[in-house]
């Protein structure tokens, strides 16, 4: 089954159980919110850690096609200040076709302090022809 919910900046697709063969996966295994050292290389990896939310949707990106990310439960806090384009710095851009799955029985959060302070205004902007999922288990 299948919900749509309306957003500000694109539509978001909440699936119930499973999701479609992905063309590419990630395993997100880090709270931390930093940037890929390559995107677009075949690897989510940020600078001294590993794979963080931010550095899946950079490669996400870069690869094209259908990718999946998959978190581990916890809280994903965005903290990197700044306004582009490519979920360097401020929101995460979804730029393709992104479906996030949150692993394990706990919930997955991803926060962003909606604020001048802050410097984030969301936590995700969805594209013009870009789709972004969300599995509910």
């Amino acid at each position: 089954m299948a919900i749509s919910v309306a957003t500000v900046l694109g539509a978001v697709l909440i699936l119930v159980g499973g999701a479609a063969a992905a063309d590419h996966e990630l395993w997100v295994r880090y709270l931390s919110d930093a940037v890929d050292v390559i995107p677009g290389d075949g690897y989510c990896i940020a600078s001294g850690i590993g794979c963080t939310l931010r550095a899946a949707i950079q490669e996400a990106n870069a690869l094209g096609g259908d990718t999946l990310i998959h978190l581990d439960p916890g809280t994903y806090r965005l903290q990197l200040k700044g306004v582009d384009n490519v979920a360097a710095t401020g929101d995460l851009d979804i730029l393709g076709n992104v479906t996030i799955r949150c692993e394990g029985p706990e919930a997955c959060i991803v926060e962003a302090g909606a604020s001048a302070s802050s410097g984030i205004d969301r936590v995700f902007d969805v594209g013009a022809g870009a789709s972004f999922g969300l599995i509910v288990q």
